[in-house]
């Protein structure tokens, strides 16, 4: 095992400073490689190749540490959430306070997903950070990480919506910075992104037909 590490090609990440503008897309030749879900996805994408390419035939096949915790979710079946909210019911509670009543959460987004959202992204020519302070607007989350299979299906939308409509990645920053002061202002950015969305539906209707 030890020797596999030290063959594998070696990346050093640096957290992104305060005072730096954020860092969208891999660094090479020597500059620093900055810390982002984009550049994460692309590490990965890396390590994959030189297991296909190299590590596969030098040192066999990689050891069996169990599946990616965003691709291990599976729906809990009626009986299980059943015995679940027995044992919580049953349970002595003293003076502690249920923190879950027993129903599964949503499934987290899955790699795979979260790669496509990030080769949107980029195709559209947002900044990783745009897109960040418009999922936390409107799904209250900006760690793109964090989100739902179904969150990530709502951003993805918002983010084509956007782009079909030729909102530029300065314009859809400040849009999201105003809606970010006022009261309501992340249900008016959807509010406008769906109604973008239904114009470019309209659209392709009309040049269908």
């Amino acid at each position: 095992i030890g020797r596999s590490i030290y063959a594998v090609p070696r990346r050093f990440l640096f957290a992104e400073e305060s005072k730096r503008p954020p860092r969208d897309k891999l660094k090479r030749r020597g500059e620093r490689l900055y810390l982002t879900d984009a550049n994460e996805l692309l590490l990965r994408e890396e390590y994959e190749r030189w297991l296909a390419e190299v590590g596969i035939a030098a040192f066999g096949e990689p050891l069996d540490h169990g599946p990616d915790q965003a691709e291990a979710v599976e729906e809990e079946s009626d009986e299980a959430v059943g015995a679940v909210a027995d044992v919580v019911d049953d349970a002595p509670t003293g003076g502690l306070r249920a923190v879950s009543d027993g129903s599964p959460q949503e499934a987290p987004a899955t790699i795979h997903e979260r790669r496509r959202l990030m080769a949107l992204i980029a195709a559209a020519g947002y900044k990783e950070q745009t897109v960040k302070e418009l999922a936390a607007l409107t799904l209250g989350e900006r760690l793109l990480d964090r989100l739902s299979a179904r969150q990530l299906g709502e951003l993805e939308r918002m983010v084509s919506a956007a782009s079909n409509g030729a909102v530029d990645d300065a314009t859809l920053a400040k849009r999201v910075q105003s809606a970010t002061e006022r009261a309501g202002g992340g249900e008016a950015v959807r509010r406008a992104l769906d109604a973008l969305a239904r114009d470019g539906q309209q659209g392709d209707q009309r040049r269908a037909a």
